[in-house]
Order: C-alpha cells, then structure tokens, then sequence
C-alpha cells in the first residue's frame, strides 16, 4: 500500500493464536450486536468497527512499517 506522499507501507501484527484470537474477536463482535451497535446490510468486522476493532484485543500489537 502507498501513503499519501508515495511511501511504501505496511504494517505487522501480533496476536494470539489464530483460534483463540477468532473466538475472542468473535464475541466481541456479538457484544456490540446485541448492544444494538449495528447497521443492516453486509459489512466486514473493520467496516463496521472500524480497522482498529483488532487493537482492543489483550496482546495484539501493531508495528507500522515504511519500506
């Protein structure tokens, strides 16, 4: 992916193990729909939350990188 002024970026992240991180993320998920935090129609979880949702899970990190 390209910024703005033209860089290369990427970013790298850390998280649990895959199954354990689906079924955390998952939960969360189903919290805010039964909180009603909802629109119709299809979306992906980042749409919807937003692509920061992945940073409210304990142990996630996120390293930006600029090649």
């Amino acid at each position: 992916m390209r910024d703005v002024s033209g860089r290369t970026v990427a970013a790298r992240l850390r998280t649990p193990e895959g199954y354990t991180l689906t079924a955390i993320t998952a939960v969360m998920i189903v919290q805010r729909v039964l909180a009603g935090q909802v629109e119709a129609g299809y979306r992906t979880p980042a749409g919807l939350y937003g692509a920061d949702l992945i940073m409210e899970v304990e142990g996630v990190t996120r390293e930006d990188l600029v090649l």
